[in-house]
């Protein structure tokens, strides 16, 4: 809770892969879970990823938590997810991994296009 009066918030990443357990999300004091990039890259082809992602960010509107899914590559993949209501993206469509001089340089162009 400390860490939350801080501006904190805590994500879990790449979640429905690896070690990652539904008990996460019950147990700890999260903000996020982040969908795999594996789920996305075949998402306009494979209708099971479709339905994997849909059911996680079910679940994380239920429990009140921001669903992310990382690895967009393609218009494609970010239409999908735009219907499927999940909250936030990102990926090297958007932007090649870049630091943090870049990101201000990057942001900033970016939100002054969006008036």
């Amino acid at each position: 809770m400390e860490l939350r009066a801080m501006g904190v918030g805590i994500s879990i990443d790449g979640f429905g892969t690896g070690f990652h357990s539904l008990s996460f999300i019950k147990n700890l004091s999260i903000d996020r879970i982040k969908i795999d990039k594996r789920f996305i890259l075949n998402l306009s082809v494979d209708p099971c990823d479709a339905t994997i992602i849909k059911t996680i960010i079910t679940m994380g509107e239920l429990l009140n938590l921001k669903v992310t899914a990382e690895g967009i590559e393609t218009n494609e993949q970010l239409e999908a997810l735009r219907k499927l209501d999940c909250d936030e993206i990102q990926g090297s469509y958007f932007t090649p991994p870049i630091c943090s001089a870049e990101y201000e340089n990057f942001y900033f162009s970016w939100s002054h296009s969006l008036e």
